[in-house]
């Protein structure tokens, strides 16, 4: 087993056409570097003029002859010649497969097929097209009539009636003739080497250096020499033997841990430029590599799997960096595939344009020659947090056939402190819910053929393997489990609880992908449950193993991130956590609601993704709902980290195709860091013991009763435990518990009727915990008059300390277990919701924008006009939003309805603005008086993202949750109502 190793990364560069030929025939455009002009050689100081056409490099002009402008070959030529500034444009474009220059490469390059087919006299096979091409000449192309066969006559005139004569720089010497293949005449190109032998000088007897006579070299090589060259002529250059024996020294002998080559452009060969001896470090051999040059490379790997298993890869390695010459970079493009064919025995290639992308975790992590499985793959998500619905997961297998894999993300930072908890107290450390979910969705699961990842593992995957193939044998099936889960370098192993396993300390590193995709190709498992994946992560991993992906594409997977990141919250994607009556833009029928269908998604093995929900299903899916999600729980949009690829999601867009699916287009590396280098550790730790009390009072005077209580719970805890009241804060329920009001509205406090008082305290020691308990309890008797209701508790409190850890110091294992049921033993199951296709529910879930004059509209005919100016209206008018957490920071989006507002809404948007609004939050009591301001804490800062793909503003507030979810003592731990707290404000645009 390897090492973990998140993702590998990538290759910038298509091959470019190189040498000489290359020069010859590219447009000016082409010679980026100002390459010089070849000339003929000087004999004596003097240039040897040319003497005839063969002299010249290029093909004769054929323009102002009308039978050839006729012909198929001379439209054939044009059409060649205004394909190239299209490849230039592909080859400049990030995006170069959707851009436009592809577009018309494809349809240049059908209308070429084309006219050869018409040419070579086949009957074409396309479709006929209403669009006229223009070719650069300015005329029309259209395609000719069929040639007819003509006489093979010929002579050397450069056009005849039946026939075009091509040249070359060795002379005219081919002729083709309508319906034939081409008939060569005059010197082939090797007579004319030999008839043209090329003049070499000699060295002078005393100095070496002057040239003094002259000598003709004849071309005098055996067959094989003669069969070696052409083929080095065809790439346009010659490997050195030294580089071939050398390579065979350290395949065979390991004499050597790695060797650069380098391309000597002069004597156009490949030939070593260094060697390093077998106790070279990786270290030492990535020093080695210019910065602004490019260079071959191989390197011989070793290293040993968790397993205690030696293993060995050799690498050949293209270096290319972006600093580098553009010529010197179409020259190593052009030369590596003739390089390679030399070096037998290459295991894995890599291509890299900064060191970033030949780090030792992209080599340990390299996939060898992935296999393209399917063209297309469909992924759904069958729950979105541990909290999820198992019936909404059975019903999106039921109502989608095409479903190849299931994935559950139900673990989050709480519930993987709670799974510590439950272990260290002799309970479970994986999800609980594991044999309800399975139970449910196993049968029908086995029946599809339809894969189950899952990271229900938590801290004891194979405690839930072990579960699962309970359930499974009790059900009577027949299946495989896979388990991946992380180990420790320090040991080899995890800690354990008696029997149970668990990772060492209760550390969790968040994972890529690549143990997934391990356990799809050696087991091809029904069901896979892991440790802290990443959420994302659990989403790719299919895609990678049926796309054919490897660690380097990083184009493709950025794309399915995306995807991954748009699915792992479930419902949140398809209407769920959006509808808000009284808001027209996000307003939604209850049947719709009621009805939510779990997302999945469409992925192309080309990275074209689509997310989807079940036809006929209730909810939501559009533009807004794909907004608000792809936003949720993210900082910085330029840089989105997860442990395989670090993406930009700025110019991220969406497009609805119908009411149930939306195309995800933009998504692309980050062009900072396109590869973390470290990864992300959570590490349990004590942070101390929370007591908390309510209790409830009703009619006249009651929020007046709550005060009292209050301030009598803070004077009796002085009185036991002096010096802890700034661990207590409190707040009204029904009141100002969410504070999710405006900063300006009136106050409603006089009119409240039902109200209930909540204190919550978090101390180092649990006694004064449970003091605060009693004192709570004793306003029974001893507090304000019609209090009731009282709830009390308390309990120790753990936090997930955060630490950057080097990928080398992170292995992960996977493992595969089987039941022993024989199918003849499995029982029919009958499913609690019918399996049919339930007919169409209504729905205006559609969303395509269209704009008229300054008003936007949807297609369920809600218009979206620009929000007025000068007037003070809520943010609800303006935007919708989304808040998410991430330990004690928080993010929120703010989308406008109208996608124009955005720039009046950045003028209004600032860092001081939101740091206004947001000091609510650190208020301790709910009884301060209503003058006083709550001062900003000095720790809180606000970053504001523009996110120009879907016209929103991205929102971070850091320091601001109370210690985070894990120990906060709000009731609103998450901080997800912070989005309504913003939503509230009045404001003037």
């Amino acid at each position: 087993m390897e090492k973990s190793t998140s993702t590998a990364t990538p290759t910038s560069s298509l091959p470019l056409p190189t040498g000489a030929a290359a020069d010859q025939r590219s447009s000016p455009a082409m010679d980026l570097d100002n390459p010089p002009v070849p000339s003929r050689p000087h004999v004596g100081g003097a240039q040897v003029a040319p003497s005839d056409p063969s002299a010249r490099g290029r093909k004769r002009g054929l323009e102002g002859n009308l039978k050839v402008e006729n012909s198929n070959y001379y439209k054939m030529r044009l059409l060649v010649k205004d394909l190239r500034p299209h490849v230039l444009e592909v080859l400049r474009a990030p995006d170069f497969r959707n851009c436009k220059a592809s577009i018309e490469i494809q349809e240049k390059m059908k209308l070429l097929v084309q006219l050869y087919q018409e040419m070579i006299g086949q009957t074409p096979k396309l479709e006929k097209s209403t669009k006229t091409e223009s070719l650069s000449n300015g005329k029309a192309l259209n395609p000719a009539p069929e040639s007819s066969t003509t006489d093979n006559k010929h002579n050397n005139s450069v056009v005849g009636d039946d026939k075009v004569v091509g040249g070359s720089a060795f002379g005219w010497n081919f002729v083709t003739y309508g319906g034939t293949d081409a008939v060569y005449c005059g010197l082939s190109k090797e007579e004319y080497r030999t008839s043209h032998p090329i003049v070499q000088a000699e060295a002078h007897p005393n100095d070496p250096a002057q040239p003094t006579s002259f000598s003709l070299l004849p071309p005098l090589v055996s067959d094989h020499q003669q069969a070696e060259n052409m083929a080095n002529s065809a790439s346009g250059m010659h490997v050195n033997d030294e580089c071939k024996l050398k390579f065979l020294e350290l395949k065979a002998k390991r004499n050597y841990r790695f060797i650069v080559f380098k391309i000597d452009e002069k004597a156009q060969q490949v030939m070593i430029e260094m060697v390093g001896n077998p106790e070279k470090t990786y270290d030492d051999f990535t020093k080695c590599m210019p910065e602004n040059e490019c260079r071959y490379a191989v390197y011989d790997f070793d290293f040993t799997t968790p397993e205690n298993c030696q293993k060995s890869k050799i690498f050949f390695i293209a270096w290319s960096p972006d600093t580098s010459r553009v010529r010197s970079k179409m020259l190593y493009a052009s030369s590596k595939d003739r390089f390679k064919r030399e070096l037998d025995g290459i295991q894995v290639e890599l291509q890299a344009t900064d060191p970033s992308e030949m780090s030792l975790d992209i080599i340990k992590g390299r996939r060898e020659n992935p296999k393209r499985r399917k063209e297309t793959v469909y992924v759904g998500c069958g729950a979105g947090f541990g909290g999820d619905r198992p019936v909404a997961a059975l019903k999106l297998l039921q109502r989608v056939e095409e479903i190849n894999y299931l994935v559950l993300e139900c673990l989050a930072e709480r519930t993987l402190a709670d799974r510590w908890l439950s272990m260290s107290s002799r309970g479970d450390g994986y999800d609980p819910r594991v044999s309800e979910w399975m139970s449910l969705l196993l049968p029908l699961a086995v029946e599809k053929g339809t894969c189950i990842i899952t990271n229900m593992g938590a801290i004891d995957p194979l405690g839930a393997q072990k579960k699962v193939l309970e359930v499974a044998t009790d059900l009577g099936l027949t299946i495989s489990v896979a388990v991946a889960h992380e180990l420790h370098s320090e040991t080899g192993s995890g800690s354990s609880f008696g029997d149970q396993y668990c990772s060492d300390g209760g550390a969790s590193t968040y994972i890529g992908a690549a143990p997934i995709v391990e356990c799809l190709e050696k087991y091809q498992p029904d069901v896979i449950i892991t440790s802290r994946v990443a959420d994302a992560a659990l989403f790719l991993a299919p895609m990678v193993y049926e796309l054919g992906w490897n660690w380097n594409d990083l184009e493709l997977l950025a794309q399915g991130t995306l995807a991954g990141h748009l699915l792992e919250c479930g419902c949140q994607l398809t209407g769920g956590y959006f509808m808000h009556p009284g808001d027209q833009y996000r307003d939604m029928d209850f049947p719709l609601l009621q009805d939510l269908s779990l997302p999945y998604a469409e992925i192309g093995y080309d990275g074209k993704v689509c997310v989807l929900k079940a036809e006929g299903s209730g909810g939501i899916l559009n533009t807004s709902t794909c907004a608000e999600q792809l936003l949720y729980e993210i900082a910085d949009p330029s840089a989105y980290i997860t442990p395989d690829v670090v993406i930009d999601i700025q110019d991220v867009s969406f497009l609805p195709l119908s009411d149930f699916k939306v195309q995800c287009i933009g998504a692309k590396p980050s062009a900072n860091t396109s590869v973390p280098e470290k990864l992300l550790r959570l590490i349990p730790k004590e942070c101390g013991w929370k007591g908390w009390g309510e209790i409830s009072y009703g009619g006249h005077g009651s929020i007046q009763r709550a005060k009292a209580s209050e301030l009598l719970v803070r004077s009796w805890m002085e009185e036991t435990v002096p010096g802890v009241d700034n661990c207590i804060i409190s707040y009204v329920i029904g009141l100002d518990s969410l504070k999710a009001a405006s900063n300006g509205a009136e106050s409603s406090w006089n009119s409240c009727g039902d109200i209930r008082l909540r204190m919550d305290g978090l101390f180092k020691l649990k006694e004064h915990a449970v003091q605060l308990t009693k004192e709570f309890t004793a306003l029974y008797t001893n507090g304000p008059a019609g209090g009731g209701g009282i709830s009390t508790g308390h309990k120790m409190e753990i936090v997930l300390e955060k630490r950057l850890v080097s990928r080398e110091s992170v292995m992960w294992k996977t493992g595969i277990e089987h039941t022993n049921t024989s199918e003849s033993e499995t029982p029919e199951h009958h499913f609690p919701v019918a399996r049919e296709k339930r007919g169409k529910t209504s729905t205006d879930s559609q969303n395509i924008l269209t704009k008229r004059g300054d008003q936007w509209t949807d297609s369920s005919g809600v218009h979206r006009s620009p929000a007025p100016y000068g007037q003070k209206i809520p943010l609800y008018s303006v935007a919708h939003s989304r808040a998410g957490d991430k330990g004690n920071d928080i993010n929120f989006s703010l989308i406008p309805h109208c996608p124009p507002d955005i720039e009046r809404l950045k003028l209004i948007i600032t860092p001081q603005w939101v740091k206004n609004v947001m000091s609510v939050l650190l208020s301790t009591s709910s009884f301060m008086e209503m003058e006083a301001k709550v001062p900003v804490d000095e720790n809180v800062s606000v970053e504001i993202y523009d996110v120009k793909g879907i016209h929103a503003l991205n929102v971070v507030v850091r320091n601001v949750l109370d210690g985070g979810v894990n120990c906060s003592r709000r009731i609103d731990r998450h901080g997800k109502t912070i989005s309504d707290l913003i939503l509230c404000q009045q404001v003037v645009l």
